[in-house]
């Protein structure tokens, strides 16, 4: 009885379809959830939920080597850590950068699925994250 093995090739590109079908629900939860925390902020429970699909993003493309998605949701998850733990308050310019954090995530998950590759580099994007995180940690 012969089985047929997958190449290599084909495993990636059936983990990465995968990935691609669980992350589009991700974001749509992500969506739904952000809309849902600016009208209750403050909320634990949304925080958290923001938090697991934010982690559940990143712990995937790290493992498919998906670098702008990984370090944006790992940005993300240092924002809402400090959300959670109430070092900081959830204000318009956070609320942006999560809802702009969704959507750079979802252009990746776009091009991904169109043309098998994350696309236009995010690093102005990152580092605005990062900056801002920056500042959240060390105001002046």
């Amino acid at each position: 009885m012969d089985i047929k093995e997958k190449s290599l090739i084909e495993e990636e590109e059936e983990y990465l379809g995968d990935f691609i079908r669980s992350a589009d629900k991700i974001i749509t939860k992500l969506r739904k959830d952000l809309e849902r925390f600016k009208e209750s902020s403050g909320d634990t429970e949304i925080i958290n939920s923001l938090f697991r699909g934010f982690h559940n993003l990143k712990s995937s493309a790290y493992s498919l080597r998906l670098p702008n998605i990984r370090r944006i949701a790992h940005s993300v998850e240092d924002i809402l850590d400090m959300l959670r733990d109430k070092k900081i308050s959830f204000t318009p310019e956070t609320s942006e950068l999560l809802h702009e954090s969704i959507e750079n995530i979802d252009e990746v998950l776009i091009s991904l699925y169109s043309n098998g590759i994350e696309g236009k580099s995010r690093v102005v994007f990152i580092i605005k994250l990062r900056e801002f995180i920056k500042e959240l940690k060390n105001p002046t």
